[in-house]
């Protein structure tokens, strides 16, 4: 599970705020927004 997916799953099944996952997590908010609207890393060889 990636670090974005962690921290959207915290809302899901706790109610936790993105912002607050973030601040636990010592996570930008900015951060999380910008590589959540990226796909996934390529996994090529």
């Amino acid at each position: 599970m990636s670090l974005v997916e962690h921290i959207a799953a915290q809302r899901t099944e706790h109610g936790a705020p993105h912002a607050v996952a973030c601040r636990a997590l010592g996570v930008a908010p900015s951060t999380f927004y910008e590589r959540r609207g990226r796909p996934p890393p390529s996994t090529r060889p």
